[in-house]
């Protein structure tokens, strides 16, 4: 691949306590592209957006910013990386102006007089209008678009943006879109959502993470055909203790996956060889091993249903046979 990635995240871990929040992540996200994280609620995304701002420190793994390393070279970094999380960091009592040139005096920069690049960037915002008016008084949608310039008022080339299409109307949703899409042509975005539908709408590529660890990663079309059409095999259990799937994989020489998980349920994807040559190998694992079996059922995987599944779970995890 041509040019430098704008990001790379190479084995990140991260715990809380006991609790192993992320665990050997590692990505790339191309120069000039909207890339999209996606997971249920307590996958992670937050955590790990926050190491890559250097808001947390990783435990372990690396993280460079167009070939930086940010613990290395935290100042050349600083300025390489706009953050926007899920909740915009607004002021209410100050006016859209006063905020900006507050934001861009911390990063080194003098906004007004406005340059001519400052002026491109707040008139593509839409922001022009409304740096007379307090911020408390805008709209979620306004809001949001204040939000944006902040992260980009001092023209980073990373934009890294946390939930931001949560709890806008419909008419804000589809001008945020459009926006982002207008930025990618000089900006890297890299934004995280629990909605599948929202980046297939912007995004050329993914990251898919559950219980802190990666499903998939690359270009959309990649992950769909890596799941598209793929059989897996659906396990009723009274019990999946998490060792279960490694000891699954070396004791039958297969790849497994645990795509979702719930009290009841537990989704295998099996590859190697044919699904339906490995259901009496499989259920005669589980009652071996006592898991309380009570059905092991064939179907068929695409991406959408895959996101479905992992998105009503808070327990996902890969485990292939070494």
């Amino acid at each position: 691949m041509e040019g430098m990635w704008a990001l790379e995240v190479e084995k990140v871990s991260y715990r809380y306590g006991e609790r192993q929040v992320l665990q050997d992540v590692s990505l790339r996200v191309a120069e000039h592209t909207i890339h999209g994280l996606l997971g249920p609620n307590g996958a992670g995304k937050t955590t790990l957006l926050k190491i890559i701002t250097s808001l947390m420190a990783m435990h372990e793994g690396s993280v460079r910013i167009l070939g930086h390393d940010i613990r290395q070279a935290f100042k050349a970094t600083r300025n390489l990386v706009g953050f926007l999380p899920e909740v915009p960091p607004l002021y209410p009592q100050q006016t859209v102006r006063d905020y900006l040139n507050f934001v861009a005096q911390l990063h080194g920069k003098k906004l007004f007089p406005l340059a001519a690049a400052d002026q491109e960037l707040l008139e593509r915002l839409g922001l022009l209008p409304l740096l007379g008016r307090l911020i408390g008084h805008l709209s979620k949608g306004q809001q949001q678009r204040v939000g944006l310039g902040q992260a980009l008022i001092y023209h980073p080339s990373l934009l890294i943006l946390d939930e931001p299409l949560v709890g806008l109307d419909p008419t804000a949703l589809a001008e945020i879109r459009s926006l982002l899409l207008a930025l990618k042509k000089d900006h890297t975005i890299f934004i995280s959502s629990h909605q599948l539908h929202d980046l297939e709408l912007m995004a050329s590529a993914a990251t898919i993470i559950g219980q802190g660890k990666i499903l998939a990663s690359g270009p959309l079309e990649q992950i769909r055909e890596q799941f598209s059409g793929q059989q897996v095999l659906r396990v009723k259990v009274k019990s999946w203790p998490p060792e279960m799937t490694s000891r699954l994989a070396q004791e039958l020489n297969l790849q497994a996956q645990v795509m979702a998980q719930d009290a009841t349920e537990t989704l295998l994807q099996i590859t190697g060889p044919q699904v339906k040559e490995q259901q009496e190998r499989v259920a005669q694992f589980c009652l071996t091993q006592h898991l309380g079996l009570m059905s092991l059922t064939e179907e068929e995987l695409d991406l959408e249903t895959l996101f479905q599944k992992i998105t009503q779970t808070k327990n996902a995890a890969v485990v292939t046979a070494s």
